[in-house]
Order: C-alpha cells, then structure tokens, then sequence
C-alpha cells in the first residue's frame, strides 16, 4: 500500500471493508465470480512459465564448478596463494578463539524455579475420560481426542498416516467432499486427524499408539463442531475412487517435495528406527519409509483393494472404546462445551475391542544399524542415534543439558563453521534418544567422526561454568517456550507427562553439574552399542564398498 501512494489507516478498517464487501455481494450474488472472470480469466496481463527437467543437471552443475575452481586457481600468482593460505589460518585460529563476554546475556538466575502448573479437571461421559481446562481462549473452544490402537496389526501400521489425511476429506455425513469440506471452514478453523506415538515416560520400551483428533471453533459454533466430527466418525464416505486417487497422488508429492528441507529430521528418525519398537512404528508412518510407500502407492492403477482396507480400518478405529477427550475454553462456554462433547460420544459407536493375530512388539524386527538413502542431492543429511535412558530418569537432564552444550560449543564449529553445512548438532528426544544430526552437509565421514569426536570432547574437556549454564539457558528455551490458551494441558494428555514430572525435570537441570555431564556421557553415550545412523544423499565410495556394512537403498 505504501508503494501504490495508499493511506494505510484505511487498511486497518476492518469492518468498513466488510460491509462493503457485504452489500456488494447483496446488490450482485455473482460479484466474486465476475471477479474472477475480470481478474483471471479475461486478463491479458500474464506470464506462462514453464520449467523442464534436466537429467544430468547435477552433474553439469559439478563439472561446472570443478572448470571454475581450477581456471580460478590457474589464474592466482604464487604470492595470492600464500595470500590465501595464511588468511586460512588466520580464520582457523579465530575460530578457535571466540569472546562472547562483551554481549549482553541472559543469567540462569533470570530463569525462575518453579514452573507453572496448569489446572486440569477430569470426569468421564459413560466409559469415556474428559479433560477439561479453563483457559483464556478469546472465546474459541478447542477440541481434542485420541484413539488408543494398541490392537492395531503391524501391516496396517503403513496405511494409517494415510487414513488420517484423506478421512476428513472424502465427505460425510449427506455432504460430499466439497460440501463438507465448504461446512468445516464455515464452522470451525478445520478438522485435523494425526497417528500418535508417545514413548513412556516412565519405563523404556513402553509406549502407546493411537489416532489424534483435533478442532477449534467460535463458543457459538461448538454444536456445530461436533456434528461434524458426529458425521465422520458415523458416517464417513469412502466410496469416490476418483477422489481417493487424486488424495493419495498429491500427498506422495508433498511428502517428496518436503525431503530437501526436512532430510535432517528423515535421517534422524531412520537413525531411531533400528533402537526400539517405538522408534521403527514412528520411521514406518512419518519416514523415508512412509515416503516410498505412498509412492508405490501413487503408482497404482487401481484402489479398490486400498479403498476396502481403509473402509476396514474406518470401522474398527472411529469409535469410542478406547477414546479420551479433552476441551480447552473459557470458564462460561466450558459448560455448555461438555454438553456437546456428551451428544457426541453418546452418538459415536462403540465396538469390543478386538486384539491383533499378529502382535506389534513380536513381530516388527530391528534391524539396518546403517542406512543410505541413494537420492540425486549435491549435498547430504547425515543421522545418528543413540538409546538411552527415558524422561522420568534421574540422568535424563543430564543428557538434556549435554545434548545443548555439545551443539553450542562443539558440533556447530565442527559440522557448519569447518565442514560447510548449513547446520548440525545433537538434541535428546522424550523417549530418550540421544541424536546427532547434519544438514545440507557436503561431508560423510568427516561429521560422523565429528559425532563421535563430539562425546568424547563431552568427556575430556573442562567445561566452565559459563558454558553449562549456557546449555542449560537452552534447555530451558525448549521447556519453557510458550504455550498457547488453546494448547493448555496437552503434553500430559497426548504424552502423559504431569506437572511433577516437568518440575522434575526442571530442578535437576538446575542442579546438573559437569561431573553430571561426564558421568551421564560416559554411562550413555560413549561406546553404546544401542547405535543407529542414517545417510541421505548422492552415492559415495564409503557407502558404496564392498567393505562396507552399510545398506544401500537406492530409488
């Protein structure tokens, strides 16, 4: 608006332009679509882009910069060259040496002891918990569920990120997709269904499964919502195998397109999968893995068999017998919430539970300690993962506060500032693995050494006081990051994490100490067997050899 010489006020008057807009469309029901045909259709003001791809792009891309790097140092004199050699030096020696002493900085007696507690009410509607929390919320009503599928059969385990995608877009109710989908943005700011896996907090190797259903809506609307929700669990329509094909086509792209910027968190969680159970389900229905199931997917002619097993999956999952609920709204709309929450649950079916022929934990074998995804990048993504210990552990805060300093002080120097990625570091997940990670990185060994160089400097180096408290500063950052009214209570409702556990947690980062980092690097991290690495990126002689115990999946 500045640009085009506009009064910016005039942009601020909402419902100014509201009512404009809405005696506009009184005086002519077609004025959007006569928009459309002046602004797009009927517009000779447009450019056609079209992009082809190159096979050998990369290939010409490294031919071109090998013939730019060697005119360029055919050209340099011998004295540029020393020139060059001592500036290297120089800036290898301040980087060694770096004072942060002069910034202004946040002190760990800034951060305050006692967290927090958010008040949470439970109750139950016939076999159903609820989780009930007052909150702020602006007069927005939010809801969630969750599905426990402990039962669910291990080959199943592919399709549910599939089935929770397409399940509200497929119509329901007397709606078809369009309609309802037209409904759900009327009434609500969308319905979101997810598969959920939460590692104990308490006891390794344990964890629960299950499908996540999410909504928020205006307090007035809340009837509404849940009708909605009423639609899809009762009535769901899995029939339009036009519309299925084109779901299951955009969303193999998506998850494709996404690999170049999320190829951290892919090789990471591959490096998690050959660790436990928990681990392996999470890579099969959010990895790499997941990627090239919806690939073959796409590449199908036919979905009557996968539209059968959806309709299977749909029965057995949207009912209420292992369901619990949670609402978070102001304390006058809360009330009036539930009631609706009980019109839902009593409508929703409610089936025995049937347990798998074919148990989770027997049957889904750890395996592939080392992986390389062959895809055509210039650059790599680089994993590893190391089990150990769960969030309710005494040491867990140790490694917490390990995880920040080794990415502070050591990681990021060795991976991004000498080794040329974008990025790198360690973090420790709530199921207690303890990762290292690289991207974008034209490095393979060098940043796996790095890693395991990075546990043994945990060891060896004298840390200062300055140092740890800074680690735990960052801690904290992640623990302490803030909450939204909506969001209020779910780490305890989808992780089941209380209160006690995060203050836990929360005194023993305070009280960690650099004999606490040593002694937890040494139990944990140094010379674990429990390790799994993952690799994407283009092929590469280490890999690649026949020498090699790495598995080489190339695509």
């Amino acid at each position: 608006m500045w640009n085009h010489r506009g009064n910016p006020v005039v942009a601020f008057k909402v419902n100014d332009h509201v009512n404009w807009f809405l005696k506009q469309l009184e005086e002519n029901p077609l004025f959007l679509q006569d928009k459309v045909v002046q602004y797009f259709k009927n517009n000779s003001h447009k450019l056609t882009l079209i992009m082809s791809p190159v096979d050998n792009f990369e290939a010409e891309q490294q031919a071109k910069e090998k013939q730019l790097l060697e005119s360029t140092i055919a050209n340099l004199s011998d004295e540029e060259k020393v020139k060059i050699y001592n500036d290297g030096l120089e800036l290898a020696k301040h980087q060694e040496s770096n004072d942060a002493s002069c910034l202004p900085s946040l002190q760990i007696g800034d951060v305050v002891r006692i967290a927090e507690e958010t008040p949470l009410k439970f109750t139950s509607l016939d076999s159903v918990n609820v989780q009930l929390c007052e909150q702020p919320t602006n007069e927005v009503v939010y809801f969630k569920a969750l599905v426990d599928i402990a039962s669910i059969a291990e080959e199943d385990i592919m399709l549910l990120p599939l089935f929770c995608s397409i399940i509200t877009q497929m119509g329901a109710g007397k709606r078809n997709y369009k309609e309802f989908d037209q409904e759900v943005n009327l009434k609500t700011g969308g319905l979101d269904v997810s598969f959920h896996v939460s590692d104990n907090p308490s006891v390794q190797d344990k964890f629960d499964m299950g499908i996540y259903f999410s909504s928020y809506c205006l307090e007035k609307n809340v009837s509404d919502m849940f009708s909605l929700w009423k639609d899809v669990f009762c009535d769901v329509q899995l029939k339009d195998k036009e519309r299925l094909s084109q779901l299951i086509k955009m969303t193999a792209a998506e998850l494709a397109q996404g690999i170049a910027y999320r190829g951290h968190i892919y090789s990471m969680t591959k490096a998690n999968s050959s660790l436990n159970v928990s681990s392996n389900i999470k890579e099969k229905a959010s990895g790499l893995s997941q990627i090239l199931y919806m690939k073959k997917l796409a590449e199908l002619d036919n979905y009557d068999e996968v539209l059968e097993k959806l309709k299977q999956l749909s029965s057995m999952l949207l009912q209420r017998s292992t369901m619990r609920c949670a609402i978070n709204a102001t304390p006058g709309a809360l009330s009036s919430a539930f009631v609706s929450l009980d019109s839902f649950v009593n409508d929703v079916p409610q089936y025995p539970i049937v347990s798998s022929s074919k148990q989770i934990e027997s049957s889904c074998h750890l395996t592939d300690k080392k992986t390389h995804f062959v895809l055509p990048f210039s650059v790599n993504y680089v994993g590893q993962s190391i089990l150990t210990i769960p969030y309710c552990h005494r040491d867990f805060a140790s490694l917490k506060v390990a995880s920040e300093l080794l990415s502070r002080k050591y990681l990021h120097h060795q991976i991004r500032e000498k080794g040329g990625a974008y990025g790198g570091g360690a973090k420790l997940g709530k199921g207690g693995q303890f990762m290292f990670y690289s991207y974008r990185d034209p490095n393979v060994s060098k940043t796996l050494d790095s890693f395991a160089a990075g546990i043994e400097w945990l060891i060896q180096t004298n840390h200062s006081d300055q140092d740890i408290n800074e680690a735990k500063l960052g801690v904290f950052r992640e623990i302490d990051a803030p909450v939204p009214p909506g969001s209020k209570g779910s780490l305890f409702f989808k992780e089941g994490i209380s209160h006690e556990m995060k203050q836990e947690l929360r005194d023993r980062v305070f009280s960690c100490t650099k004999e606490d980092l040593v002694d937890a690097a040494q139990k944990y991290l140094q010379n674990s067997t429990l390790t799994g690495t993952a690799l994407i990126g283009p092929e590469n002689q280490i890999t690649k050899s026949e020498t090699s115990d790495w598995k080489v999946l190339a695509e």
